[in-house]
């Protein structure tokens, strides 16, 4: 899964730490696991599918002004639970 630090400016930061933290609590709060009974092993129950590209009646996911190598979509399905989750980010550029 991608997270996009720093803003469009790219502000710079002595201190990694608190985007670490922030970033393991978003991936815990999006991926599912579950102990496998025979094995007592923790497994990931979800499945991440990356959208690269839709287009609809209001336009595309992504649009043309968007950069590319900062935008993402990814949907997230827990099957045991029959819940979806979308984390997206349309990055646009400020100048």
């Amino acid at each position: 899964l991608a997270s996009l630090h720093g803003g469009g400016m790219c502000q710079y930061e002595d201190d990694i730490r608190p985007y670490l933290e922030t970033v393991k609590g978003l991936y815990k709060d999006l991926v599912s696991v579950q102990k496998n009974p025979s094995t007592k092993a923790l497994e990931v129950t979800s499945f991440v599918y990356q959208l690269e590209e839709a287009e609809g009646e209001f336009g595309s996911l992504f649009p043309d002004c968007a950069s590319r190598q900062h935008s993402f979509c990814y949907l997230v399905v827990e099957p045991t639970k029959r819940h979806v989750t979308i984390w997206y980010l349309s990055h646009m550029t400020l100048f």
